[in-house]
């Protein structure tokens, strides 16, 4: 019981935030590949516009789990391994009937040979595009055990590791092609966003820092704004790290008073990240509804609210049933 940590406020808020944007990067994605018609220049920039503001989400999801880590006195394997064993149960379960939809939609039957097919695309990570998260979680979980040993010592050694990380897995790469940097670090991938989470946890933030973050998160959308189609923006780009972590910072150490709301919306974000895109295929693929014959945004906006509260509802009812609850 010394090891059990409380629920913060903070990241329960963040939760919720960052669960809802990943639908709207879903929504305003997905619906260009089924539309009926041509659509236009103008709303593609604006849908992308949409799609890049949003990506903050994904690296807080990796930070929040770098702030929860810090609040344990102590993180061994044991508990890590506990946590794998219920994302590898995850992607046999969710992924396979993920990839065996895929499977029975492409060969509309099914078969040994499409089952078969459906468990390969799960080892090898080509199930539903969403579920790449679930891989990369895998892999920091299994190396946090020894970052929160390290961490635990003092402020300048997560501070440092922190700062190398962002070094070389952010900025290096992005200017890696107009200046090559021959010196690599032999860790990388998304485990910037899990050690910046630690230590927000850890270090004390003062006003200034706060409004340092409120600049960042300004700037960011105004550098997004104005590039939007010149560039690529994937998650670990220089600009979406620094407003992602302008957001958590923002709102890690705000004083939220504990909403029940809040709290049952953030206990089903993972189970809302899992299956909204299956609600979102129905919606597109099954029942074939067209977002862009008329009133495009107002019709993006009510589908994304709808399909937040469908997987929402979906969640808690899953979270009730024995055995299932455990995966959501």
């Amino acid at each position: 019981m010394k090891n059990k940590i409380q629920r913060n406020n903070s990241m329960d808020l963040l939760r919720v935030m960052a669960s809802m944007a990943v639908v709207i990067i879903h929504v305003s994605t997905a619906p260009v590949g089924s539309a009926t018609t041509t659509v236009a220049g103008g709303i593609l920039k604006n849908l992308e516009l949409i799609h890049i503001l949003m990506q903050w989400s994904v690296p807080v999801f990796f930070m929040i789990t770098g702030f929860c880590m810090m609040q344990k006195e102590t993180c061994t394997y044991s508990y890590c391994f506990s946590k794998v064993l219920k994302y590898i149960v995850t992607l046999f379960t969710v992924g396979l009937f993920y990839s065996l939809l895929e499977g029975v939609f492409i060969e509309k039957t099914i078969s040994l040979n499409v089952i078969v097919n459906a468990f390969k695309s799960v080892v090898s990570g080509y199930t539903w595009e969403h579920m790449w998260f679930v891989y990369s979680i895998i892999g920091v979980y299994l190396v946090i055990p020894v970052l929160h040993c390290f961490m635990k010592q003092g402020n300048t050694n997560i501070i440092i590791l922190t700062t190398l990380l962002l070094f070389f897995s952010i900025l290096i790469p992005a200017i890696s092609k107009n200046f090559p940097f021959g010196v690599e670090l032999p860790i990388d991938g998304y485990l910037v966003y899990v050690c910046f989470g630690g230590m927000i946890a850890k270090c004390t933030i003062d006003k200034k820092w706060k409004y340092l973050s409120l600049g960042t998160i300004v700037l960011s959308i105004v550098y997004l704004c104005v590039n939007v189609g010149k560039q690529l923006f994937v998650f670990k780009h220089p600009i979406v790290c620094f407003m992602a972590m302008g957001i958590f910072l923002l709102i890690s150490h705000a004083d939220f008073k504990s909403n029940k709301m809040i709290l049952e919306i953030a206990k089903c974000s993972w189970g809302i990240y899992l299956i909204h895109p299956f609600f979102m295929n129905i919606a597109l693929k099954v029942l074939k509804i067209d977002l862009f014959s008329g009133m495009l945004y107002i019709k993006l906006f009510i589908f994304a609210i709808v399909l937040f509260v469908i997987s929402l509802i979906t969640t808690y009812i899953l979270r009730k049933i024995p055995v299932i609850k455990t995966i959501f």
